[in-house]
């Protein structure tokens, strides 16, 4: 079993956005490759759950817009994310 995502560090999130498209402005389509990449297919759910965050609280729709996070954004990312833990 991988990492869970759940406990995704900041240096976590950072490669992952590292990995992403500037170019892409239209979704999250590297996005969620780099995710797939890093913590597989039992995450989907809870991706749809991150992606809906970004886009309703973040208000990040695409590739490239995720990509420019600030520091503020990306602890707010975390923090969800460890939320879900429960």
């Amino acid at each position: 079993m991988g990492y869970e995502i759940r406990e995704m560090s900041m240096n976590d999130l950072e490669d992952i956005l590292y990995e992403l498209s500037e170019r892409n402005d239209r979704d999250f389509r590297t996005l969620r490759r780099a995710l797939h990449k890093m913590y597989g297919g039992v995450n989907i759910p809870i991706y749809e759950k991150l992606f809906d965050y970004l886009r309703g609280t973040l208000g990040i729709s695409c590739d490239a817009e995720a990509k420019e996070l600030e520091e503020a954004a990306k602890r707010q990312v975390v923090e969800f994310l460890s939320e879900m833990a429960g």
